[in-house]
């Protein structure tokens, strides 16, 4: 039912309650910032309410993401990659298994999935290892071809993430 002074709804009238509350103050929205550099890209997020700071630093397709003091290079979800091993710049063959003690010091987030399958087909990397290389190749399954991941921006979005305030890596999502 319509009246001169408003619209009615359950019993209230709106322009009475707009009257009665005419400060609905905006909240700021979150501030976003990406950067990218050849096949790396960088999202930071900033909430001025609360100050909070979120990052990702991630390759460009989102087959590579830097999270806890490593980069977890992606395959397929439903692939179990437990025997995966990898070399970089063309050194020799390593198993990501033999990085597990370092990966869990770091706090990387390696068993996101179930039992059966706890990487979900993420292989994951301390950033120690991969200092100054240019390029590392996966064989994420026996059965399975390598595939090559190459890191040209990732170290200066590396440094611009901490400049902006990803710091401590607990920022770095995914």
């Amino acid at each position: 039912m319509r009246f001169a002074s408003g619209l009615f709804v359950a019993g209230l009238c709106l322009s009475t309650a707009a009257a009665a509350f005419p400060f609905f103050p905006k909240h700021p929205r979150i501030a976003r910032h990406r950067t990218e550099i050849s096949d790396w890209r960088l999202d930071v997020s900033t909430n001025p309410f609360s100050g909070n700071v979120v990052c990702r630093l991630r390759e460009r397709h989102g087959e590579a993401v830097y999270q806890q003091g490593a980069i977890g290079f992606r395959f397929r979800a439903s692939w179990d990659v437990e025997n995966a091993i990898y070399r970089v710049d063309g050194g020799a063959p390593r198993t990501w298994r033999n990085d597990l003690p370092e990966l869990v010091h770091l706090g990387t987030p390696i068993d996101t999935g179930g039992i059966d399958n706890p990487t979900q087909g993420i292989v994951w990397i301390p950033l120690s290892r991969l200092e100054g290389a240019n390029a590392i190749v996966i064989q994420p399954r026996p059965d399975r071809a390598q595939r090559t991941f190459h890191f040209a921006g990732f170290r200066g979005l590396y440094e611009d993430a901490v400049a902006r305030g990803c710091t401590p890596d607990s920022r770095f999502v995914r």
